[in-house]
């Protein structure tokens, strides 16, 4: 039985190195690694943990050993992304991220005071704990900036990590166990599997598991949550999207094909957040379109649009076409494999006269299509944006702001972005995720670093008064209960007080 994995790039079918592939016993010992780690890890200062963080920052920007040059080209490589977008999508976002919670985590984990409304004599407060091991799962279309985030927010919390990323980005996974090897954090505060589905539903299904992280498709985070469901070990979710971009009838229309393009053909279409449908108003479709064509012909295999990282999902791609053409879809650029002597590449493809019922409209197609439908109205694009069993994010195009986002709030969607598309995943305030079947919680911002904690309530006496809800029941008691219900139920300050006067009679003479 083969237990290791040889990676190929799809860019140019060499050979990237070959992998173990992490049984049961190596999942299960790293975890015994992390566990013994935590011990020590959680009693850390918060301050210190970042100064290890900033310290793993500072590897990356290493301008004299170029590191940055290297994980841009062992990305570039093991994904098939130009070296470019390697760059700005994956390395840029977590030099900035990193210095970015570590200056914020202070204030979000710090203590918060519960002011109470009633019974305050008592006092309350909420408290932030690390849940333990936590285990992340990541993609293989941005596999060094999606672990390295979660990796930032898990053990600013106080967590140790497993991490495993997919096995078509192994290299990549390679180079983030190198450089946290390389820094000062204790042994054991993040360690690296390698493997494929069996180490990933090794890992999810570990009783030893306190948090799972998870990004991917939809169809593998159902998956998860049927494992993590044996120990409810709570599971953070971002999947699979279907996002769509309205184009208005008072859009720039050169900026909106400009953006579009780029939000459907980045990384080859490759990303959950990508323009996969565009819904465009009747009295500018035709001219939008033509921009389209003439922005989507400029585009240069390779150079701009990417090889595909998986080149089974070429298959994927074509059937979407092939059921839409025969429903009468009209491609108007692109739409084939492109023959080159190496790499795996699908040009990037424009298509018109499609409907909603389309597969190529209603299932995700991780890849570089864009169908263009018209519709009548805002109200009709509203519609057909929410008609999707996904809703991670997508755009608006309009020259009226207070228009984008009046439209923004009937949008079923985790992000809306309004003269923009996909980049929002770069800026670490803000949160993403979606809803429906793009997800469960919140990945970045406030709320995605305490995802990775738990709230602990504590309560404690002010003022120390025996409560009137104790042992003995009497009918002195009771009256002083149903004095505190009228309290509670009136609205009337007269008779509040009045009630209130009732309860501390009660209560004082018992």
């Amino acid at each position: 039985m083969n237990n290791t994995i040889e990676a190929i790039s799809p860019s140019t079918f060499e050979s990237l190195g070959t992998f173990p592939i992490d049984d049961e016993t190596k999942v299960n010992e790293l975890l015994g690694t992390a566990w013994t780690a935590f011990e020590s890890w959680k009693n850390i200062s918060l301050q210190e943990r970042g100064q290890h963080l900033l310290q793993v920052r500072e590897l990356i920007f290493d301008q004299k050993s170029l590191m940055m040059d290297e994980i841009s080209e062992v990305i570039s490589k093991t994904t098939g992304k130009p070296k470019f977008e390697a760059l700005t999508a994956e390395i840029v976002p977590i030099l900035d991220f990193i210095p970015t919670f570590v200056k914020r985590a202070p204030k979000i984990l710090k203590d918060k005071s519960l002011p109470l409304h009633l019974l305050m004599n008592k006092k309350s407060f909420l408290t932030y704990e690390p849940y333990g091991v936590v285990a992340i799962l990541s993609p293989w279309n941005y596999p060094f900036s999606i672990p390295m985030g979660e990796i930032v927010l898990a053990l600013l919390a106080g967590n140790t990590v497993v991490v495993k990323t997919s096995e078509a980005a192994l290299p990549v996974a390679k180079i983030i166990k190198d450089i946290f090897e390389l820094s000062s954090l204790p042994k054991g505060v993040i360690n690296v599997l390698f493997g494929d589905g069996k180490t990933g539903a090794a890992l999810v299904s570990s009783p030893k598991v306190r948090k799972i992280s998870f990004t991917g498709s939809t169809y593998v985070g159902q998956k998860i949550l049927e494992q993590a469901a044996q120990n409810l070990t709570p599971c953070l979710l971002e999947l699979g999207g279907k996002d769509a971009a309205i184009v208005c009838q008072d859009a720039d229309l050169k900026k909106a094909a400009r953006g579009i393009v780029w939000g459907a053909f980045s990384n080859a279409g490759q990303v959950c957040a990508s323009v996969q449908r565009v819904y465009v108003a009747r009295s500018v479709v035709q001219e939008f379109t033509e921009r389209v064509i003439q922005e989507t012909e400029k585009l240069k295999i390779r150079s701009d649009i990417g090889a595909i990282t998986l080149p089974k999902q070429i298959t994927h791609y074509e059937k979407q076409l092939e059921e839409a053409v025969r429903g009468g879809a009209k491609i108007l650029v692109g739409g084939a494999k492109v023959s080159l002597d190496k790499g795996s590449y699908f040009s990037p493809t424009v298509l018109i006269n499609v409907t909603q019922s389309m597969s190529v409209m209603k299932e995700e197609t991780f890849g570089p299509l864009l169908p263009i439908m018209m519709v009548e109205s805002e109200e009709e694009a509203v519609k057909l944006t929410n008609d999707s069993s996904f809703g991670l994010c997508a755009s608006i195009w309009t020259k009226d702001v207070s228009r984008g986002i009046r439209l923004a709030r009937k949008i079923e969607a985790g992000t809306i972005t309004i003269n923009d598309c996909v980049f929002t995943h770069a800026l670490g305030e803000t949160p993403w995720g979606g809803v429906k079947k793009s997800g469960i919680g919140r990945t970045h911002s406030d709320q995605g670093l305490l995802e990775f904690a738990q709230p602990k309530h504590i309560n404690y006496d002010r003022i120390a008064l025996k409560p009137f809800w104790w042992f003995p029941y009497t009918p002195k008691s009771y009256q002083a209960a149903l004095a505190f219900a009228q309290f509670v139920g009136h609205s009337n300050p007269l008779k509040k007080l009045k009630a209130l006067l009732l309860f501390l009679k009660n209560y004082l003479f018992v």
